[in-house]
């Protein structure tokens, strides 16, 4: 029997511009500041993008209007972490596994830190 844990829904958005990312030591030192809560985040839906989450959270402008697209550049350099916490009852002798539609270019995908 298949039992599907649905990740649609709130997760949460930290942005991190590619200096702060390396003071903190790549992705495992950002991992660690968010499980300490160091690092700030807003609330993100999925699906979605970050570009609207920004918005939603009063940290960026409407891109849609006038100019304020330009403002997105300082984006360029910047990682982005979702975060979720996902509870999966053990002891099923299938094996778990992910499915991710629709990440845009690249990622880097951790669970439990790994």
């Amino acid at each position: 029997m298949n039992r599907m844990v649905d990740l649609n829904g709130a997760w949460s958005l930290a942005v991190l511009p590619d200096a702060e990312f390396r003071r903190l030591g790549g992705a495992a030192g950002v991992l660690e500041d968010l499980r300490s809560e160091r690092t700030e985040t807003i609330q993100a839906s999925v699906p979605g993008n970050f570009e609207l989450d920004l918005v939603a959270a009063g940290k960026l402008a409407d891109p849609f209007y006038g100019e304020n697209v330009l403002a997105l550049k300082e984006y360029d350099d910047c990682h982005l972490f979702y975060c979720r916490r996902v509870s999966y009852a053990a002891g099923t002798k299938e094996e778990p596994f992910l499915v991710f539609e629709g990440i845009d270019t690249y990622a880097d995908i951790y669970l439990d830190g790994v």
